[in-house]
């Protein structure tokens, strides 16, 4: 009796376990169809857009000429509606509409397309949200230029998401044409990685030429002065009133994404070389590497990023520039930072030597509410109020900044890119 107990219990023991895999099982299955019919809906919503020769991506990507022919795929031409704040709904457009964004896409690819076989690599400046970033020579990609030095931008990543920035990129700095925008020369979508190659200044990213100057770290270069620095405050936000005029977001704001001439001229670009060289200014948050320490409570906490949301991050700039480069918060791990951006964040201390119009300027800029931050004209008008003597003063007298004996020792002009660039990876 027991004995014939025992097997009946065992079987309905095993008929449950066997019912519950099942379940589990068709459960996945399940899963597994939908994601899979997601995918392919996908696809055929970007059947409209222009498709290009695909290629594995290399393992190794210190040589950007390497070619391997590969299956056809599609570049999503439609850029992510918060990023770009052009009317432009979040949610699934008509069709019409759609169509008529895949064919300025693909025009807009046409008309930037450039022969990879014209580019030179001449080494790795570092790695980026989505791929790595170089320095190359590019020959005749500029009318009456053999050669011209660029930076190229590739696209490593499979995720829809660093393809809809990759995209958003080409089509904000290819439309915005100012003196201090670095502008987009041309994109390389026949075969992958894909590339994307924009204008390049002579002394590299502001911020390796900040950290040049600093006593601590051996001072290679002649400090800027203060009239220089609020010249350069100055630059930046007529780039940015300008972006904010046509309805662009830059969202990664700061020195590191500064491009600077040897004329002292800056031009705002995106290198964003956040998982190397600069890796300790981002902060993994939600599966994102974020500036976080440039960056609002809405920015951070709400995923809503605006003009004004750039001109917290123009704020945090200024203080910058005037630190040397120093990280904002420095004394505060990013945890600290983020507990701060939650209670409405915490102002940054006056750096020496900065104007006390500027430091307020800095202090509006980096105001709680968006509401309460003046936008990048109103900043313009600022920095350029007869009200603020000193400032104009400064930029009377640096309205045409030289370099001229900034370099401490004499140097070739391999060597002086050393000093701005740092040494370029092999």
């Amino acid at each position: 009796m027991m004995k014939t107990i025992i097997i009946a219990v065992c079987s309905a023991v095993a008929y449950l376990a066997i019912v519950i895999g099942l379940t589990v099982y068709c459960s996945l299955r399940m899963m597994r169809a939908k994601n899979l019919r997601k995918q392919r809906e996908s696809e055929a919503a970007l059947q409209a857009s222009d498709k290009a020769e695909n290629g594995t991506v290399p393992t190794e990507h210190t040589e950007l000429m390497e070619k391997r022919e590969h299956d056809s795929s599609v570049i999503k031409s439609d850029v992510d509606a918060r990023s770009h704040i052009s009317g432009v709904s979040s949610h699934p457009s008509h069709s019409s509409h759609s169509h008529q964004s895949h064919n300025s896409g693909r025009l807009m690819l046409e008309k930037l397309a450039f022969p990879r076989r014209q580019l030179q690599t001449l080494g790795m400046l570092g790695k980026g949200h989505y791929g790595d970033v170089f320095l190359a020579k590019a020959h005749l990609i500029r009318e009456g230029e053999p050669e011209t030095l660029v930076i190229i931008k590739s696209l490593l990543s499979r995720e829809e998401y660093h393809h809809q920035e990759f995209c958003r990129e080409i089509e904000m700095f290819s439309k915005l044409t100012h003196e201090h925008i670095a502008k987009v020369l041309g994109v390389c979508c026949d075969m992958e990685p894909r590339f994307l190659i924009t204008e390049y200044s002579d002394w590299g990213d502001l911020k390796q030429y900040l950290w040049a100057t600093r006593k601590d770290n051996g001072r290679r270069i002649r400090p800027l002065t203060a009239a220089q620095k609020a010249t350069m405050c100055s630059q930046v936000a007529l780039g940015m009133e300008f972006m904010a005029a046509n309805r662009f977001i830059h969202r990664d704001l700061a020195a590191r994404n500064m491009l600077l001439s040897s004329t002292l001229d800056l031009k705002i670009s995106n290198l964003s070389l956040c998982r190397d060289v600069y890796a300790t200014e981002y902060f993994p948050f939600h599966q994102q590497l974020i500036p976080l320490r440039w960056m609002p409570p809405e920015a951070v906490l709400e995923d809503e990023y605006s003009t004004k949301s750039d001109v917290w991050s123009y704020g945090v700039f200024i203080w910058e520039l005037f630190m040397l480069g120093e990280l904002p918060h420095h004394e505060r791990m990013d945890e600290e930072v983020l507990k701060g951006l939650k209670a409405g964040g915490e102002p940054l201390d006056m750096p020496p030597e900065c104007p006390q119009e500027l430091y307020q300027l800095t202090l509006k800029c980096t105001a709680e509410f968006a509401k309460d931050r003046p936008s990048f004209s109103e900043i313009v008008s600022i920095i350029n109020s007869p009200d603020n003597t000193r400032v104009c003063e400064w930029l009377n007298t640096c309205s045409a900044p030289s370099a001229d004996g900034l370099i401490v020792d004499p140097v070739k002009p391999q060597a002086k890119q050393a000093i701005i660039l740092g040494e370029l990876k092999s």
